[in-house]
């Protein structure tokens, strides 16, 4: 193959320093011995209630704290204890003996919420219920331990005249303003195996984060991205198979098959950029809360990097000081199906505001037993806090009362909406002028567009291309990036029917472009609906104007050849010298 010297650009990936810290969220030395969920309770009141009460002198400093149980009738004071609510709509597991001798059937609301829902407050010495219009239960969940001014009245109950919460936690001081853009990618729900995954939206994602996807302009924001993090659902295993019964070997490759999918996609990305994979609620992983790593031996092609890591569920960690903390999206499903709220970002203010990840556990969401701590306990403030398998993109930019600044954001469905999330840590530090993302800034941004249109052309003359959206997080508008010049070695195509590393040749890759003919311009003007009669209307020269488009559409395909016949020797080269 004759190879020639170009002087050309060469991009330089950024770097970033990372520290995991899912430690507390590993399940290690401990072990099931038939305790009950009553010690997690009493620890998460422990931690919570010795904040609470460093908190009322300043919130009600006139007022005596007590339990339950001292409670005087008509004698104001506060009380601190966690919170029960009584829902009548509640599934219970008695319900299924109840369906079979019920003549009608039992309704199955995505929401629990009813109008006759009250909240019971209880600690260790007794429970009381709430009564007064200052708590709304349909606002609140159970599990979670607040701080009440009241009384009690002559009927028993409680009568709430203010709440206190915890608050955001303290927050370590943010990094300072970072000299060059760095991106962080967040995707979840990709569901490789369902029928509602898109094989060549998850494969244009794949080739526009490692840069093999674009224009010189889209390849530098590619360069940009130092982490990408997989919150959750990576996988959708056909639940039919898992009845427990001995698999054919027909079933046993319909079973292994995604997981084998998500192993080559897994690959290419970890060959480029770090990359964090958590479990979700439809991967191969414990069903409970904290979900573990999952194992890497599902995963033998992409483990092999070091760039690889598998994560737990919930995840933390550190990326260049930022601090970030998110889920894979079961606690913000579970608020929606017990609790109230106009969209996904508002449940994860408030878990936040609670310093509880989780409070719903294990009321209603499975957990571990744990005896002597509570890992969902927030202790300290993320600088970015996210839920993934949500149903749309959301985001929203809090504070709180000591300074703490927070980026929230929520990361939707890939399978459904074909959207993932760029974010840039440097614009979670901003001043009070910009606290608020406009519309511009916080919306979905479809930077992929225009070259998924154009790969699709190139694919199926008159396939409607599928758009692929990455929404943009940032407050930055202006953008910096420092490019080494280097020589790069260009391809003569003069040979192109060499052999791809994965079996395919160049020459089946010139397959996918379209046959040039010489009516394809005229073709491609009646597609835009432009008859002769509007020409001629327009007073526009018909030779000129199809001679100008067919020169365009040549010089297209030209480009797109050189950049699948570069793309071929790259990875043959790559080859090459993993050989050698």
């Amino acid at each position: 193959m004759a190879v020639m010297e170009e002087e050309q650009s060469d991009i330089e990936r950024k770097q970033s320093l990372y520290n995991s810290m899912d430690e507390e969220f590993k399940i290690q030395k401990e072990m099931y011995r038939g305790q009950q969920y009553s010690q997690i309770y009493f620890a998460r009141l422990h931690l919570m209630r010795t904040l609470l009460y460093s908190l009322v002198p300043t919130w009600k400093p006139h007022l005596p704290v007590c339990t339950v149980l001292g409670l005087e009738g008509d004698k104001e004071c506060v009380i601190v204890g966690t919170l029960y609510k009584h829902m009548k709509l509640k599934p219970c597991v008695l319900d299924e003996y109840s369906k079979e001798r019920s003549v009608t059937p039992l309704v199955q609301p995505h929401n629990f919420v009813h109008s006759d829902d009250y909240l019971i407050l209880e600690d260790e010495s007794g429970r009381v219920k709430l009564s007064g219009t200052t708590l709304s239960p349909s606002f609140y969940v159970t599990g979670i331990v607040v701080a009440l001014h009241g009384k009690e009245t002559g009927a028993g109950d409680f009568l709430v005249e203010d709440v206190l919460e915890a608050g955001l936690p303290p927050q370590l001081d943010p990094p300072n303003k970072l000299g060059e853009d760095k991106y962080v990618v967040f995707v979840s729900g990709l569901n490789l195996g369902s029928s509602s995954s898109n094989p060549l939206q998850v494969q244009l994602l794949v080739d526009h984060i490692t840069g093999h996807l674009g224009d010189e302009k889209e390849q530098n924001n590619a360069a940009q991205i130092v982490q990408v993090v997989i919150a959750g659902d990576s996988v959708e295993i056909p639940r039919e198979l898992l009845n427990g019964q001995n698999l054919a070997p027909k079933d046993q490759s319909r079973l292994s098959e995604p997981i084998k999918e998500v192993d080559i996609l897994l690959t290419q990305i970890a060959a480029s950029i770090p990359l964090d994979i958590m479990p979700g609620p439809n991967d191969p992983s414990n069903f409970a809360m904290p979900q573990q790593p999952l194992h890497r031996c599902l995963f033998p092609s992409s483990a092999s990097y070091n760039t690889f890591k598998s994560c737990t569920n919930p995840h933390s960690f550190e990326l260049d000081g930022v601090r970030f903390l998110g889920t894979s999206g079961q606690n913000i499903h579970d608020f929606e199906k017990y609790s109230e709220g106009s969209e996904e970002v508002e449940f994860l203010e408030r878990t936040l505001k609670w310093r509880h990840i989780a409070p719903t556990a294990p009321n209603t969401l499975g957990c571990y037993p744990f005896t002597d701590r509570d890992p969902f306990f927030v202790e300290s403030c993320p600088h970015v806090y996210f839920a993934g398998n949500q149903n749309k993109f959301g985001t929203r930019l809090i504070t709180g009362s000591d300074g703490q600044v927070v980026r929230l954001i929520s990361i939707p469905r890939f399978s459904k909406t074909g959207t993932a999330v760029m974010f840039l840590p440097g614009s979670v530090s901003v001043d009070s002028r910009n606290s608020k993302l406009s519309e511009k800034e916080a919306g979905q941004v479809p930077v992929l567009a225009s070259s998924d249109e154009l790969l699709s052309k190139f694919a199926q003359v008159g396939a409607t291309s599928n758009k692929l959206a990455l929404t943009l997080v940032t407050n930055k508008k202006n953008k910096k990036l420092q490019l080494s010049s280097k020589r790069q070695r260009s391809i003569d195509r003069s040979n192109p029917d060499c052999e791809s590393p994965t079996g395919v040749s160049v020459a089946d890759r010139k397959l996918l472009l379209p046959p040039a003919n010489k009516r394809g311009a005229a073709t491609f003007i009646r597609r835009l609906g432009i008859g002769k009669a509007k020409l001629r209307s327009r007073n526009i020269n018909n030779k000129s104007l199809l001679g100008g488009i067919e020169k365009t559409w040549r010089k297209t395909l030209k480009g797109a050849s050189k950049i699948l016949i570069e793309k071929h020797y790259n990875q043959h080269k790559r080859l090459i010298s993993d050989i050698a």
